[in-house]
């Protein structure tokens, strides 16, 4: 990993972990060059990707702000959370991130069935499951859609469905999975939304399950 995003990782951790408060201000780059052991160069790199992330700003002769991560952060602060699958991050978030990822999919759900899209779902072939065949089973009722921004979104959240999806497959959980996104599919092609909506709870809540507690395990 390259030393300016390890570094941003460190204080996406402890911004959201409440370890620098917002409203306050970081060190000066030149200071957390020394205290972190690297060049100031890295410094200004990882300052530059977590203002994208829109969780500090940067204020020319004032300093690095913190910023509230609640009002400020952006979809791409939480793909970098998924991606740290062993970060001290409280649980709870993921179990956040996942119930919006399932309210996002349930509503790309709902508009395939509106607008008479699932014709357009390419099938995926889950015969033999694996964590990037779950994003992309579900990344392909998305792209049936001609909205893009329910894409976005999904892509958005690549990272977490790839990692909810590896806890799952080491589970004991990993028939039933499948068998209710073989529910879910049967019953989007038979225009049954209540069964849909029925087998995405139960997804879900496999997901639910397992994937805070592989965090909590530091799976």
């Amino acid at each position: 990993m390259l030393m300016d995003a390890h570094l941003e990782e460190i204080f996406i951790r402890k911004i959201i972990n409440g370890e620098y408060t917002a409203e306050t201000y970081l060190p000066p780059e030149r200071t957390l060059a020394a205290m972190y052991e690297v060049s100031r160069p890295v410094v200004h790199r990882a300052m530059i990707r977590l203002e994208g992330k829109g969780l500090i700003t940067i204020m020319p002769r004032k300093g690095i702000r913190v910023n509230d991560f609640k009002r400020n952060a952006k979809l791409s602060t939480l793909q970098s959370i998924f991606d740290m699958e062993k970060l001290d991050i409280n649980p709870m978030l993921n179990t956040h991130m996942l119930s919006f990822i399932k309210k996002v999919f349930a509503i790309v759900l709902e508009e395939v069935a509106k607008t008479k899209s699932v014709t357009r779902v390419k099938g995926v072939d889950l015969s033999s499951l694996n964590p990037e065949k779950v994003f992309e089973w579900s990344q392909q009722y998305a792209l049936a859609l001609d909205n893009p921004i329910y894409t976005m979104l999904i892509n958005e959240f690549e990272v977490g469905i790839v990692n909810a999806g590896k806890g799952v497959l080491i589970s004991s959980y990993d028939s039933l999975f499948k068998k209710y996104i073989h529910v879910i599919d049967a019953s989007m092609q038979t225009g049954d939304m209540k069964a849909a909506r029925d087998g995405l709870d139960k997804l879900f809540d496999i997901f639910f399950r397992i994937y805070p507690t592989q965090i909590e395990k530091g799976i």
